[in-house]
């Protein structure tokens, strides 16, 4: 009885065995991704006190202060990304992977395998696109 429920968690989503891929693809991005934000986060100017302390010429603040800036814009992209990853790597372990969160479909394979951290399927994310732009 356990073996058949178990079949029809995984007919009813994707089978562990495409699965399994995926989610070591998603986990080496997500420690990808947070290398990168260390890294950006230990490049960041402000890290030096003798900047936040006025000890540097103006100039060089102004520089520091936009590098700074394009710093936390990155950071902030990467803070997204990683939530994705997460979201994706959880969605796999509680069996909800590849369902689009606006209509509960099936997301395209195609899609997934360019776009594994996708939670929307093609048509719901360009509706959802249209709808943004207006």
């Amino acid at each position: 009885m356990r073996r058949r429920a178990r079949q029809m968690i995984s007919f009813a989503g994707y089978p562990q065995r495409l699965l399994r891929p995926i989610y070591r693809y998603l986990r080496s991005r997500l420690e990808e991704l947070k290398r990168k934000k260390a890294d950006l986060q230990q490049a960041d100017p402000y890290k030096n006190r003798l900047l936040t302390e006025g000890l540097a010429s103006p100039d060089r603040k102004v520089a520091e202060l936009t590098k700074h800036e394009t710093m936390a814009a990155l950071s902030e992209n990467l803070d997204r990304d990683l939530k994705m990853v997460e979201q994706a790597m959880q969605k796999i372990q509680d069996g909800s992977y590849g369902f689009c969160n606006q209509c509960h479909g099936m997301i395209n394979t195609d899609r997934l395998a360019i776009y594994p951290e996708a939670v929307y399927c093609v048509r719901c994310e360009q509706e959802r696109e249209s709808s943004a732009a207006v």
